[in-house]
């Protein structure tokens, strides 16, 4: 048996995340890491050359692929990004959300566009705009609260 200790926990770059969002940095080699999300944060588009699967631990969050409509994240779900999808995850605008992160290769973002402050897709209005309320009605987002996930 071999026991590999974490590196440390650190801050995630704003190149890459919007909001509070913590790393627990992996040995040296390894492509498993340990993501904290603090509500609203999330990440920039990008892709992995390798795909990508996230293990959701904690917490209420969002994902979403390029062209396609954000996808709810409760804890036990697994998401497989195919290699090179372009997608964003982070936690719903009022719940923390932690996920395990498994992936293959250099990560990329995609086409100069960083974190920013707002969900992605663009503005309001925009096809690929996630405004949470239409496809999560208030019903549902207090449903899971009352759940105490």
């Amino acid at each position: 048996m071999e026991v590999r200790r974490l590196r440390s926990t650190e801050r995630g770059s704003p190149e890459w995340f919007s909001g509070a969002v913590l790393l627990a940095a992996r040995p040296e080699g390894e492509s498993l890491l340990l993501v904290r999300f603090a509500p609203g944060a999330r990440t920039a588009w990008h892709a992995h050359p390798k795909g990508q699967v996230l293990y959701v631990t904690e917490g209420v969050g969002l994902a979403q692929s390029r062209g396609g409509w954000a996808r709810l994240l409760l804890p036990g779900d697994v998401v497989v990004f195919a290699p090179g999808e372009e997608h964003w995850h982070g936690a719903f605008p009022d719940r923390f959300l932690v996920h395990l992160a498994l992936q293959g290769g250099k990560n990329g973002l995609l086409g100069g566009e960083g974190a920013g402050g707002s969900l992605p897709g663009g503005p309001r209005g925009h096809p690929n705009f996630l405004e949470p309320s239409a496809k999560y009605p208030a019903s549902r987002a207090r449903a899971i609260m009352r759940s105490g996930v």
